[in-house]
């Protein structure tokens, strides 16, 4: 099984076209497949699975992972629509301090692969989504916030309505984080 891979404007993330494998019922379709990782050299060691499912307007994160090694993501809407928002943390990047921002959605059949050392966050914008990460390392450890309306990003998510902030972490001022 190989996937179609478009390189993002951010050093190292890239999303990730999974094919549909068409059968009698339906499909199935494959969301990770190291031999094709391998192929197109993208080093990842996932261990462990997240299933997030958040309400129309909810903003998770910009997750951060503080003092542990940073690890990559794979991220996959399974269900619904949400706007991605990714910012570099990392000094030694060619787009350090640089954000992107883009609508993913369970339609699209595609997943996001974010390198390490980047904060993210993802707005629901359908009725409710259900997202998928996989993660190099647990979660949770050391996690906090940059919240995306963080004068220092200038991070414009142009909405008409305010989103809900999860208050699933800490969140800090973007200063202290870098």
């Amino acid at each position: 099984m190989d996937f179609e891979l478009l390189k993002l404007e951010l050093d190292g993330a890239f999303l990730v076209y999974n094919k549909n494998i068409a059968d009698n019922c339906g499909y199935k379709e494959v969301f990770f497949d190291s031999s094709a990782f391998i192929k197109h050299e993208v080093d990842v060691n996932f261990k462990k699975d997240y299933l997030f499912y958040s309400e129309f307007r909810t903003f998770r994160g910009l997750y951060v992972q503080k003092n542990v090694s940073p690890a990559s993501k794979l991220l996959t809407v399974l269900f619904g629509s949400i706007l991605v928002v990714v910012v570099d943390l990392r000094s030694s990047s060619d787009t350090f301090g640089q954000s992107i921002k883009f609508e993913l959605s369970s339609d699209e059949n595609c997943s996001l692969v974010l390198p390490e050392g980047v904060a993210f966050g993802y707005l629901t914008l359908s009725d409710f989504s259900c997202v998928n990460f996989k993660l190099e390392t647990e979660f949770y450890d050391n996690l906090t916030g940059i919240r995306y309306d963080d004068k220092k990003l200038n991070i414009d998510i142009d909405i008409e309505f305010e989103p809900l902030v999860c208050d699933d972490v800490c969140y800090v001022a973007y200063d202290k984080v870098i």
